[in-house]
């Protein structure tokens, strides 16, 4: 291999090394509120008893591992409650009165 194609290989190995520590850095900035987490576990895990179906369930049609949500160690987006809500057929005005109703 010539001096030519090493240097332009090391070169864009270094270059995705950097892209990744910035992406990764930039990602472990979150705020997490532990007790929010749980209390939107717990509104989420009661709507899907309340609709009578599995996590399995709620996958195969959402496509959202909702364990990982129901168990608070998920830092849920709007977008994913957004979806959520959809699915469970109820708004995220009262989804979030349900959650503060909790955190009382």
């Amino acid at each position: 291999m010539s001096i030519c194609i090493f240097l332009y290989i090391l070169h864009k190995i270094i270059q995705n090394v950097i892209f990744f520590v910035i992406v990764k850095t930039n990602m472990t900035l979150q705020i997490k509120n532990e007790k929010l987490l749980e209390h939107i576990a717990a509104v989420l895990k009661d709507l899907r008893i309340e609709k009578n179906v599995t996590q399995i369930d709620v996958y195969n049609e959402t496509k959202i591992h909702i364990g990982r949500v129901e168990t608070a160690s998920a830092n849920v987006s709007i977008s994913t409650l957004e979806m959520l809500c959809k699915y469970y057929g109820i708004k995220l005005s009262t989804f979030f009165k349900r959650v503060e109703d909790l955190s009382r």
